[in-house]
């Protein structure tokens, strides 16, 4: 066997204890406690730069929902405006291009054969935001 190589499964009650004598070695024992330390030290330093690391991903991420928060306020405000421009300026006109085309279509008998098909009725005359008008409920039936 080649005695350059190190022992593969090393004793560790050799490492620390004299074959001979029985008595712990303390030279031993002192190198083991420093590599202890120093193992618990690394894991520890380790722990601190992997928490660290997480804290700046999550500022990150909180700047980044920061931004994309501002986005959709100035977006959703812009919609809003849009949302009344139309409101107030194409609804009505539409509302009242769909008026004269059924009153051309009562004077015209031949255009509201035409008309019809498209079924343009006076419910959708209204505000597109408009809340729908309640019908009342229906009697109960008689028996």
């Amino acid at each position: 066997m080649n005695s350059d190589l190190p022992d593969p499964s090393p004793n560790p009650a050799a490492a620390t204890f004299a074959p001979a004598s029985g008595e712990p070695n303390l030279a031993n024992l002192d190198t083991s406690v420093c590599d202890l330390r120093f193992q618990v030290q690394l894991i520890l330093a380790s722990m601190v730069l992997l928490l660290l690391t997480a804290a700046v991903f999550l500022w990150y991420q909180e700047r980044l929902v920061r931004i994309q928060a501002l986005e959709l306020n100035r977006a959703s405000e812009e919609l809003k405006r849009v949302v009344g421009d139309y409101e107030t300026n194409s609804v009505p006109w539409m509302n009242r291009f769909s008026t004269d085309l059924v009153n051309f279509a009562q004077a015209h008998p031949d255009y509201a054969q035409i008309l019809a098909r498209y079924t343009i009725s006076t419910n959708a005359l209204r505000a597109t935001n408009a809340p729908p008008t309640p019908t009342p409920p229906a009697p109960p039936a008689n028996r």
